[in-house]
């Protein structure tokens, strides 16, 4: 069967229009480079980069589709390794993938123990790409479409990855005790005081730290830029506050609670040094989960019982918790930044409301101290 490209993709240079084994790393690199290049992206297909049909189709998707309503770097790189896995197991053209190659693709990924929220994830990341292509004309149909997500049959509940108060304490503990850096201990409290994604986290600039309210009453809010690009404020307990104003004093002398205009596009979690006391560079979302990884399974041990514990799990335990001390389903929603409420219905078990803002129940939590 012959393919061509569509009429608004003619003149990319394609090496070849057979199927090849992709690498999604390469794939966020030729995204990474047209954009330092600022070349429209069929622009930069038609100059000197020669790629296969595949790796076209997933750029201009990724490029026009994807990066204007996420705007995460974060985003490309999880679509391209989805859609990269699906194709390289079909060995396929995304537009020759049947609905009978894309549910064997499904069940040999369940069979290899890969969870269903994991699979759906990958179907979802395909529906997307073949229902833009289909609305670009170069597809007749979707043969993802209508394919079902496959259900875990026994799904163990959001508790299983939830870390009580006192587990937090001994994290806390462990890291005085072993010395680790402030600011990987900063980033465990924000994302327990907080809940933010850690994806949200790496995005974080001292410019996103706002002071709201009175001087008498003032209180703490984190600009957060989540999932579809989207903005929200996350109230910033005051253990939390009190933590990162000291680490920025610690890292470039600046006094408490001042004004700090010259650090507002500084990140606050940054991994590299250009002079003494000059963070320039975020770390990545993978970064955090190793960070994450390594102290808790290190000051946990035995205690997890098996429990896979990463930078989700402190999203979890952050909404649970609010739900527990009564702040009502709707504020929880907002505060998660979830765009569904039914998505945040799994914390809905709190016998009684608190006409508290959420965040602010956490305020006389301090883990820094015993009960």
């Amino acid at each position: 069967m012959t393919h061509h490209l569509p009429p608004q993709s003619q003149g990319v240079r394609l090496w070849t229009d057979e199927f090849v084994p992709l690498k999604a790393r390469d794939i966020v690199a030729l995204f990474e480079d047209l954009n330092r290049q600022g070349l429209p992206v069929r622009d930069y297909l038609a100059s000197s980069v020669r790629v296969d049909v595949n790796t076209a189709a997933i750029l201009i998707w990724l490029t026009t589709k994807v990066f204007p309503r996420t705007g995460s770097l974060e985003t490309i790189r999880t679509y391209s390794f989805n859609i990269c896995d699906v194709l390289n197991d079909c060995r396929a053209r995304f537009d020759a993938l049947s609905s009978d190659a894309i549910t064997a693709y499904l069940r040999r990924q369940r069979s290899k123990g890969i969870s269903a929220g994991t699979v759906t994830n990958r179907l979802a990341t395909l529906k997307s790409m073949q229902a833009y292509w289909l609305n670009e004309g170069w597809l007749k149909r979707n043969p993802a479409a209508n394919i079902p997500a496959p259900k875990e049959h026994k799904r163990p509940g959001h508790h299983t990855k939830v870390l009580e108060l006192e587990e937090m304490r001994q994290i806390m503990t462990w890291t005085k005790d072993n010395n680790v850096p402030s600011r990987d201990v900063l980033l465990l409290k924000t994302l327990w005081y907080t809940g933010i994604r850690a994806a949200e986290a790496v995005r974080l600039t001292w410019g996103d730290i706002k002071r709201r309210g009175s001087a008498e009453r003032a209180y703490s809010l984190l600009v957060i830029r989540g999932k579809g690009a989207k903005e929200r404020e996350v109230y910033v307990p005051d253990p939390l506050m009190e933590a990162l104003m000291d680490y920025r004093f610690h890292i470039f002398r600046v006094a408490p609670y001042s004004s700090a205009p010259g650090l507002a596009a500084f990140p606050v979690f940054g991994s590299r040094r250009r002079r003494a006391g000059e963070l320039i560079s975020p770390i990545t979302s993978k970064h955090v989960w190793r960070i994450v990884k390594h102290i808790v399974h290190s000051a946990l041990g035995d205690n997890l019982q098996g429990r896979r514990i990463g930078p989700h799990s402190f999203r979890h335990t952050n909404l649970t918790m609010l739900r527990q001390h009564g702040a009502s389903l709707e504020d929880v929603s907002r505060h998660a930044g979830h765009s569904d409420i039914t998505t945040t219905q799994i914390y809905d078990e709190s016998p009684y409301l608190t006409p508290r803002h959420p965040g602010r129940v956490l305020n006389e939590i301090d883990l820094n101290t015993k009960p």
